[in-house]
């Protein structure tokens, strides 16, 4: 009492108080957990055996709430004689669509069980879907602009840190200046000014 759990014992003691039921999904999802050396944590072994207590719900007919109850410790481990259901309850939700109707293992999305099963008709609003997400945006070039109706004698200069030559319609704001051929420089408006220096 009083001393915290490691993640590997609390997965251990979870691990050990399903019923037998749950042993091959068990050894499944540890020989993954092996393969890809990664530990099994305790988030995601709570989350899939709930996954498969509802599926186990589903195929058995039945629909038990999951509020504040330890179902799936209690499942029936031999519901191969219990009368199946026609299909999902409808309060059932996809943890990859977030549809109702069905579970992962029987969703036609994109990491479903049943991916590219669709009927044709959902299968190309599906692959749609799917094609839109993975195309990246192209990114596009844009400027912005800017007008002021500051009276002149309180303008200041737009000077630009990149920039060879800088610009400001009030002459005696430069320390330096230098005359140059007058020269056409039409702006975002659309309108045309002579740069003199």
């Amino acid at each position: 009492m009083g001393v915290p759990l490691p993640d590997a014992d609390f997965t251990a003691t979870i691990m050990g108080s399903l019923l037998e039921s749950y042993r091959p999904i068990l050894s499944t999802m540890s020989a993954a957990a092996q393969i890809a050396k990664t530990p099994v944590t305790p988030y995601d072994l709570i989350s899939f055996v709930s996954e498969e207590y509802e599926h186990c719900q589903l195929t058995a007919g039945t629909h038990t709430s999951k509020k504040g109850s330890n179902a799936a410790f209690n499942a029936d481990s031999n519901h191969q004689n219990t009368p199946r259901a026609k299909g999902p309850t409808p309060d059932t939700v996809c943890y990859i669509c977030n549809k109702k109707g069905h579970f992962k293992s029987d969703c036609w999305g994109p990491g479903g069980g049943k991916e590219g099963q669709a009927p044709r008709n959902s299968r190309r609003s599906l692959r749609q879907t799917a094609s839109i997400v993975a195309v990246p945006e192209t990114q596009k070039d844009f400027a912005f602009a800017s007008t002021d109706a500051t009276p002149i004698g309180e303008r200041c200069a737009i000077i630009d840190s990149g920039a060879t030559s800088h610009f400001c319609p009030d002459r005696s704001k430069f320390v330096t200046f230098s005359e140059i051929e007058p020269q056409e420089v039409c702006t975002a408006g659309g309108t045309c000014i002579s740069a003199i220096g």
